[in-house]
């Protein structure tokens, strides 16, 4: 995969921002956020529970974000940028502490302790 940033921008359709009138204006500022928030909470959510994609974004978490920018993720350019400064073996850590019935394994073998169903 091309190297990339991974900010994306939030389609809400055609023309920029600016070119709206400004209540639509005022609507997108009070709705890109929050749909920007719930992508953040679902990835984060995805980090401590997928063991495969917290193994991906562990090994290139730049190349993992523009990946899930790709298939639609929404994140800010601020979160990213929080995202990848966020020490990195936070999401390891959170997973060990997370019961294992909530865990979604890697099942590729030789990863993290291996193969678990």
């Amino acid at each position: 995969m091309p190297s990339r940033s991974p900010v994306t921008a939030v389609a809400a359709g055609p023309g920029t921002h600016s070119d709206r009138p400004q209540w639509i204006k005022l609507l997108l500022d009070e709705v890109v956020p929050a749909m920007s928030q719930r992508t953040v909470e679902r990835l984060i959510g995805r980090l401590v529970t997928d063991e495969e994609v917290r193994l991906e974004f562990t090994r290139a978490p730049r190349e993992t974000l523009a990946t899930l920018a790709d298939l639609g993720w929404e994140l800010t350019g601020v979160e990213v940028e929080a995202l990848l400064r966020t020490d990195i073996r936070l999401w390891a850590d959170a997973a060990a502490r997370v019961d294992p019935r909530l865990q979604c394994s890697s099942l590729k073998s030789g990863e993290e302790g291996g193969e678990r169903a």
